[in-house]
């Protein structure tokens, strides 16, 4: 819109800075703004554009390439000139012009059949045409089409919400569609977006991933802290104690200027390190923990590489490309395409047990085409440990690379809405789709490569075994100390909202599991959570969720096929939030869902508000009728 608004305006002698104007734009829609960069430079204008798309680089007539790597291994330029002139340097933008760097195709592709699939049937939201969208699982699927042809409708406002909704009990209101099939075959779906990681300086990738948690717990094992006295705690600079009080664990103050903007400058008493003199005493091969904070991810793996907790977590981040990241860098710094990586770090460094389907707008935003490789490799491996993963993607190098592509349009608006093509990379270049003659071209022009070499392997200490060093134990949090205390009497949110749910709900639950035969053992010692489980399973029976706001999020395991979700909802009458006297919460939905897993059991979801809902007689008989299911349940696995 802006470019229209400067080419109807006829300027010259103008200089234009764009940072990376194709985020978002289909190839389609690429060239038709670079002819409208084209007509602004012909008027007399000088146009500086920030970008990594190659259709963008080779229409430019100056290249200017900055590296030769990312962070504090950046900074230079390693090239400058025409096309000709970087494709002929040792670099990996020239390297990628010249052909001798690409993403490579995988082969064999995996098949999109016989593995499973979700149907999203008769979706109309927005300007979809009431299409029928097929989504193969334990694949890379790609969701393409120009912008405006309903990508995030089809995906990020039917798909999510509603699988969110029956998978993981979260409210929200999906699009208009008649019904998704084969939910049952997923157990969990994460959605990896770009918003920031947090919107204050105190967070940063460290705190975000829960490394900076381990990290304190080590620098307060370590004998100068120990003597001291010091806690993990101490090392944080979110708490009174070891930071500097001065700026608060800023490392900046805040100054408010009249007429002016406000501006940070340097705490004077720290000098922007955050701590106390006395914390910055405790070291670790010569480094304290404000160190830590500016050292980089990369660094970061090189120092805890004797702890295999630490060395896991680091390693995944620089496996998608943050290598070169500060770990203390403010999350308000951090690009969209950072936190969606950090995310993604995050995501890979827990245990997978497959059945997740994990959503992801644009990875590539901000990527380099050799960094693109990686983030490629590490999906790659999410897909090998039986998960799905759902790319919403105008980049050719990834959709190339899929197993299966959902090609919208023929256009955007009124326009769109409508399943173009659908199927593997060269059945859908084969077509007239929108994307099909750019895929094409892509495809002719990239090596094939086998594909075992495209997965990143499994994450390994880089140190010999028998250096490997535990962390230290952590240390007694309240809620282990009186866990049931803990959570009757907090009344805040981890987010710090006001809890609006009677916690006078846990001791009448807690009595009414008891009263169950036998009754199974509760462990009660987590912040956001209690739960019940059998002797000897690691499946719960009743986990309840103490963190909500609105609610108890009460879920039980139970024999599949045993409730049914009208009958349960008529059984035990729980109002909507409309029918609640006097509560700014609303919605006409059942407060009762029965979710029917892949793992072979159901999990019933309920919202828990007031007393009432658990002093009737039929929820104890309610109660008694899972408890027996899963009794039943557990019984078989044993056999």
């Amino acid at each position: 819109v802006k470019l229209a608004g400067q080419l109807r305006s006829g300027l010259t002698g103008v200089l234009y800075v764009l940072d990376e104007p194709t985020v978002g734009v289909h190839p389609r829609d690429n060239e038709r703004m670079l002819a409208a960069l084209g007509a602004l430079r012909d008027l007399g204008n000088s146009l500086i554009v920030v970008e990594h798309d190659p259709q963008t680089i080779r229409a430019a007539d100056y290249i200017v390439d900055f590296g030769p790597g990312a962070g504090r291994a950046g900074g230079e330029i390693v090239a400058s000139g025409s096309r000709r002139a970087v494709q002929r340097r040792n670099c990996p933008t020239g390297r990628y012009l010249a052909g001798k760097l690409a993403v490579p195709i995988p082969e064999p592709r995996r098949p999109a059949e016989g593995n499973g699939h979700l149907r999203i049937l008769e979706a109309a939201h927005h300007n979809l045409k009431n299409i029928d969208v097929t989504i193969p699982l334990h694949c890379l699927v790609c969701v393409t089409g120009p912008s405006g042809s309903g990508k995030s409708s089809l995906i990020e406002e039917i798909l999510y919400p509603e699988l969110a909704w029956r998978l993981h009990g979260r409210a929200g209101t999906p699009g208009r569609h008649r019904d998704i099939i084969g939910s049952e075959e997923l157990d969990k779906i994460i959605n990896i977006n770009q918003s920031p990681v947090g919107q204050s300086p105190r967070s940063n990738a460290a705190t975000y991933t829960g490394i900076f948690d381990l990290i304190r717990r080590f620098y307060a094992s370590l004998p100068e802290a120990r003597m001291r006295g010091y806690t993990p705690a101490w090392f944080s600079f979110n708490r009174p104690g070891g930071r500097c009080e001065r700026c608060a664990g800023m490392g900046a103050i805040h100054v408010e200027m009249h007429f002016l903007p406000d501006v940070w400058v340097t705490c004077e008493e720290c000098g922007g390190r955050r701590y106390k003199p006395e914390t910055l005493d405790v070291e670790y091969k010569h480094r304290n923990i404000a160190d830590v904070l500016e050292t980089t991810t990369a660094e970061a793996l090189e120092l805890f590489e004797v702890f295999p907790r630490l060395h896991q977590m680091l390693q995944v981040m620089c496996e998608v490309g943050l290598d070169y990241l500060p770990l203390g860098q403010a999350a308000p710094t951090l690009s969209g395409g950072e936190a969606q990586r950090i995310k993604l770090a995050r995501e890979l460094a827990r245990p997978s047990r497959g059945h997740t389907l994990y959503l992801l707008d644009e990875p590539t935003t901000g990527l380099h085409p050799a960094d693109i490789i990686k983030l490629l490799r590490v999906l790659n491996r999410l897909i090998d440990q039986g998960n799905t993963v759902l790319v919403i993607e105008h980049n050719l190098d990834v959709i190339k690379t899929a197993d299966h592509v959902i090609d919208l349009g023929p256009g955007g608006g009124d326009h769109g809405g409508s399943v173009c093509a659908c199927g593997t990379p060269e059945q859908v270049a084969s077509g007239n789709s929108p994307t099909a003659p750019y895929l094409r071209e892509a495809l002719a022009a990239s090596p094939q490569q086998p594909r075992e070499q495209l997965t990143a392997p499994e994450l390994k200490p880089a140190a010999r075994a028998d250096k490997l060093v535990d962390m230290p134990a952590e240390v007694e949090a309240p809620w282990e100390r009186d866990p049931f205390e803990w959570h009757v009497s907090q009344q805040r949110t981890q987010a710090g909202e006001q809890r609006v749910w009677d916690t006078q709900v846990l001791p009448i639950l807690r009595d009414l599991i008891n009263e169950l035969s036998p009754p199974p053992p509760e462990d009660w010692a987590h912040a956001q959570y209690i739960e019940y489980r059998a002797k000897g399973t690691t499946d719960w029976f009743v986990r309840a969720r103490t963190d909500k706001k609105w609610y108890l999020d009460l879920q039980l395991r139970t024999e599949k096929g045993l409730l049914d979700e009208a009958e349960l909802a008529a059984q035990l009458a729980l109002p909507t939030w409309n029918e609640i006297e006097d509560l700014p919460k609303y919605g006409e939905g059942s407060r009762v869902r029965v979710h029917t897993r892949a793992a072979g059991y159901d999990r019933i979801g309920l919202q828990i508000f007031a007393t009432e809902d658990l002093r009737k007689p039929q929820f104890a008989r309610f109660l008694a009728t899972c408890y027996a299911g899963y009794q039943r349940m557990i019984g078989r696995e044993d056999e």
